[in-house]
């Protein structure tokens, strides 16, 4: 608000789909979830998507629908770049009057030029909560073939995420 007031250009870029799943990933008791989407987003509170806690997944659900219902992405920025084309057209229809913000799509390259087109290797580089979707991503590469996944970083999922793989 303090930019806007001082005239300063404002933008935001979006990494996630948090106002389109709260729990960040679409990811609960460990499958693929995307009930929000196709219902009501009032079930991840039900469910305590967030932080697995019903009154923080209740907070963070009443933010998502006051930004989404005030348009305040409309208000307050100048530019929403988003990280790939789904989250633009998710955030496009759910959240923002496409009249008012520009979206521009800065895509995550992750093909290898130097790889055959059928061997893929993917790196996952960052902390390891469940916000950050790495669950998710165990889940879709037990669905991909001639594909490799090296994940670097530590957190509170560690030891859930190496049972998960000793599992599979």
């Amino acid at each position: 608000l303090a930019a806007k007031l001082a005239n300063v250009r404002t933008v935001l870029t979006l990494h996630s789909v948090s106002n389109l799943c709260i729990e960040g990933a679409f990811f609960r008791d460990g499958k693929y979830c995307d009930i929000c989407t196709r219902g009501s987003v009032w079930n991840g509170i039900k469910h305590s998507c967030y932080k697995s806690n019903r009154l923080a997944s209740l907070l963070r659900t009443l933010g998502n629908v006051i930004v989404s219902k005030l348009h305040l992405f409309d208000f307050l920025c100048d530019e929403v770049v988003v990280v790939s084309k789904y989250i633009g057209q998710r955030n496009q229809r759910r959240l923002v009057r496409p009249p008012v913000v520009k979206y521009n799509v800065v895509l995550n390259d992750l093909e290898n030029k130097q790889e055959p087109p059928h061997l893929r290797r993917i790196l996952y580089v960052g902390r390891l909560t469940a916000s950050k979707g790495v669950d998710t991503l165990l889940y879709l590469m037990s669905h991909l073939r001639n594909a490799s996944l090296t994940v670097i970083g530590d957190g509170i999922m560690r030891d859930h995420l190496l049972e998960a793989v000793e599992k599979s």
